[in-house]
């Protein structure tokens, strides 16, 4: 569930950066910080999803 948000914020991120670059400016606009705070929170529940699904396979309980 959060991969598609993460691959679609990725893009969006660099293309950003790249516009910025070609325009020469030195920081980064508002826009990518808050993409990246989105792409950032994005990976907190999808971390913790692949622990659970390490811990299902090392343990294999009986469900």
């Amino acid at each position: 569930m959060c991969w598609l948000p993460v691959v679609w914020l990725q893009l969006r991120m660099a293309m950003i950066a790249s516009h910025s670059n070609q325009a020469g400016m030195d920081t980064l606009p508002r826009q990518y910080w808050r993409y990246a705070r989105y792409w950032e929170w994005l990976g907190y529940p999808a971390f913790a999803a692949m622990l659970i699904v390490y811990w299902l396979m090392v343990f294999k309980p009986s469900l």
